[in-house]
């Protein structure tokens, strides 16, 4: 039996791989303009299937085409829309009623029905940024325009909302480095990620400043007590060391009553004034009495071997338990 055969010309769509006629102008699947573009004409030969063999391999596999995302066309004369355009290239038709991204909305939906603090953080970490152009500038806008930079930099050391929306601009960053690398739209994005970069590098630089000034003030307002404390330990350590000329004398000598008056006098009131809103006084006080003990040590030592105690083992004594106290006090809660 002989082969019947028809034949036809036939070029496919350059969009969409859609098989159309020769002569048509569009492509009845899609809409894609044909006439721009140079088709090589090819003939679709139809034949009687011949007999199968016995042996054939029937399990023979298929190529198959998958189409990823949906193809956006001017509603006038079908040509293919770019990512942002609201004025169509070919018929200057303009655009309206476009739909915004359904992955923002899906968004917007979870975060309004979350009932906590934390499941929103936890939303707006985990939500996947999609890979189309429009949907990576949409989530950069919305990171960057709920991002507060002022209360991030003050809040560096809790995990916030600010940090997820942050975590978010670098995620939109991220992907648009990737899939956006050669586009224009990469520097738009490039430009909000930097924008949001500054904020940030300016408030931390504002709030530095402005702890170093609180921190002056408080050194200011506690100025009185740290200068009181600092003149009771020098007068100790310079009371001490006059007291050394009585060490192998019996009695005590003026230098050595007066510091033990200074001691009495110190235990009383130098906690007061140390246990303010300033740590430098507790550290001047602490410091200052370990100091005076190391002082009296060397003192003391020089009478070691006669009978009694001389002037200086006795404050040594008075200067520790001094310490004692004032430590207890300055310390308890």
């Amino acid at each position: 039996m002989e082969t019947q055969e028809s034949t036809k010309e036939y070029k496919y769509c350059s969009c969409c791989g859609q098989k159309v006629h020769i002569n048509s102008h569009f492509c009845n699947r899609c809409g894609e303009n044909l006439d721009k573009d140079n088709f090589t004409v090819q003939k679709d030969i139809t034949e009687i299937p011949p007999l199968k063999e016995k042996n054939c391999n029937t399990d023979e596999k298929t190529r198959e085409y998958v189409y990823e995302g949906n193809i956006h066309k001017c509603p006038h004369c079908g040509e293919p829309l770019k990512a942002f355009e609201i004025v169509c290239p070919v018929c200057k038709f303009e655009i309206r009623g476009a739909k915004s991204s359904s992955a923002v909305k899906d968004l917007a939906e979870k975060l309004e029905k979350a009932t906590s603090e934390n499941q929103r953080i936890i939303i707006i970490k985990n939500f996947p940024v999609p890979n189309t152009k429009e949907d990576i500038f949409e989530f950069m806008l919305l990171a960057s325009s709920n991002f507060d930079a002022s209360y991030y930099a003050t809040h560096l050391h809790e995990e916030d909302i600010s940090d997820a929306w942050l975590t978010k601009i670098e995620q939109c960053y991220q992907k648009a480095k990737i899939a956006l690398k050669n586009e224009n739209a990469f520097i738009e994005i490039q430009k909000l990620y930097g924008k949001v970069i500054e904020q940030i590098n300016n408030n931390k630089a504002r709030q530095k400043h402005l702890d170093r000034k609180e921190a002056f003030s408080n050194l200011t307002n506690y100025l009185p007590n740290i200068l009181i404390v600092t003149g009771w330990i020098i007068s100790l350590i310079v009371l001490f060391a006059l007291s050394s000329t009585n060490t192998d004398n019996v009695g005590f000598n003026v230098c050595q009553l007066i510091s033990f008056i200074d001691l009495i006098v110190g235990c009383i009131f130098i906690p007061k004034f140390a246990r303010c809103g300033n740590i430098i006084p507790k550290l001047i006080v602490s410091v200052g009495l370990v100091i005076s003990i190391i002082v009296l040590i060397p003192l003391s030592i020089t009478n070691l071997d006669n009978v009694g105690f001389n002037a200086c083992q006795v404050l040594l004594i008075v200067d520790i338990i001094v310490a004692v106290v004032i430590y207890c006090r300055l310390f308890r809660k």
